[in-house]
C-alpha cells in the first residue's frame, strides 16, 4: 500500500512538473538533468529526452559570456553556503537565439548535508528585459535630446516635460506640469490656425509645422513643431507628444542671406534684383485692380564719381 502510495505521489508529481506554468528541471549533484518539464521544452527548445543526463554546457544552454558566472553561484549552491538563490542570466534557445531568463535554484540534500538534487524552476523574461530596455533608451533620449518634447494628456494638460523644453520655453517643469500648451501661445496665430491643426491631428494623428510661442521672460520665438496622438488599446487617444526645435538662429540667418540678396550692403537700399521683383508683381496686379504701371528713370550725370 505504502508502495502504492508513493508511485501515486511520484505520478502527480511529475504531472505538476510537466504542466506547470514556469520551466522545471531537476539536476543531480554534478548538474546532469534528471528530469525536465514539458514548459522547460517550451522555452530552450529541447525535448526531455535529448538532454536527460547530459549536462548543459554540452548543448550549450547558457550564454558563454554568462557561463562563469552561473558556474560560479550554483558551485556555491552546492557547497552549503545558500540552499536556495535566485538569479537572470542569458541563455541559448536551440536555434541558436538569446533568451534572457530568471532562475530560481534550490537544493535538496540528505541526512548527512550531501547534495542530492538541485531543482530549478526558469521564466522566460527575453521580452520583460527588451521593454527595459527600449524604456531605458527611450528615457535617456527623453533626458538628453537638444529637442525639447511635451506630452500631455488626452485633454491636452501637460504630463511631462525634458530639460530641453525647460531650457527652450524657460518653463521648469514644476510650473507646466498640470498646465496646457496655450501656456507658450504667443498670439501671431488666430484661432483658425488652431482649430487646423486640431482637424489634422484628428484625421491624421500627426501634424507638423512652424509656430511661434513666447519663453516665459516674454520673448516671441519661432519654433518647428511636431505632435504625434498616442493611442491606447481600444483605439483611443490617450496621450500627445509635442517635440519642437528652436530654429530662431535658422529664421535670424535666412532674413540675413535676403537682406543680402536684395538690399545693396554699402547703402542698406533696395538693390535691383528686389526692383524687379516688385516691377512684376505691380505688373502682375495692374490687369486684376484695373490700374496701370509706370516706371519712371532717372539719370543722374557723374554719378559714378559719386558712388566711388
Amino acid at each position: 500500500m505504502q508502495v502504492e502510495a508513493l508511485q501515486r505521489a511520484y505520478e502527480l508529481l511529475h504531472f505538476h512538473v510537466q504542466n506547470a506554468p514556469l520551466g522545471v528541471i531537476e539536476w543531480d549533484e554534478q548538474f546532469r538533468v534528471r528530469r525536465w518539464s514539458g514548459q522547460a521544452g517550451e522555452i530552450f527548445g529541447w525535448r526531455e529526452d535529448e538532454v536527460l543526463g547530459r549536462h548543459p554546457a554540452e548543448w550549450p544552454l547558457v550564454h558563454p559570456d554568462d557561463m562563469h558566472q552561473v558556474g560560479e553561484s550554483m558551485q556555491a549552491l552546492l557547497a552549503g553556503g545558500h540552499e536556495r538563490n535566485v538569479s537572470r542570466n542569458r541563455n541559448l534557445h536551440r536555434d541558436g537565439s538569446t533568451l534572457y531568463c530568471e532562475w530560481y535554484n534550490s537544493i535538496l540534500r540528505d541526512g548527512d548535508g550531501r547534495a542530492l538534487s538541485v531543482f530549478s524552476l526558469v521564466q522566460d523574461v527575453t521580452r520583460r528585459v527588451v521593454d527595459e530596455q527600449a524604456l531605458q533608451s527611450a528615457a535617456m533620449v527623453f533626458e538628453h535630446t537638444r529637442d525639447g518634447i511635451m506630452i500631455t494628456d488626452a485633454d491636452s494638460r501637460i504630463v511631462a516635460v525634458n530639460p530641453a523644453f525647460s531650457q527652450i520655453t524657460g518653463y521648469p517643469a514644476e510650473q507646466a506640469l498640470g498646465m496646457t500648451p496655450a501656456m507658450l501661445h504667443s498670439g501671431r496665430q488666430g484661432e483658425a490656425f488652431y482649430e487646423q491643426m486640431w482637424a489634422t491631428l484628428a484625421s491624421v494623428g500627426a501634424w507638423s509645422g512652424e509656430v511661434w510661442n513666447r519663453r516665459r521672460n516674454g520673448e516671441v520665438f519661432p519654433q518647428r513643431l511636431t505632435i504625434d496622438s498616442v493611442r491606447d488599446a481600444d483605439g483611443k487617444v490617450s496621450h500627445y507628444v509635442g517635440v519642437f526645435t528652436d530654429i530662431t538662429e535658422l529664421k535670424d540667418g535666412q532674413e540675413r542671406l535676403e537682406h543680402l540678396a536684395l538690399y545693396d550692403p554699402l547703402t542698406g537700399l533696395p538693390n535691383r534684383m528686389l526692383f524687379a521683383s516688385r516691377l512684376q508683381q505691380a505688373f502682375d496686379a495692374a490687369p486684376r485692380d484695373g490700374h496701370h504701371v509706370a516706371v519712371l528713370n532717372i539719370d543722374l550725370d557723374h554719378f559714378k564719381a559719386i558712388n566711388d
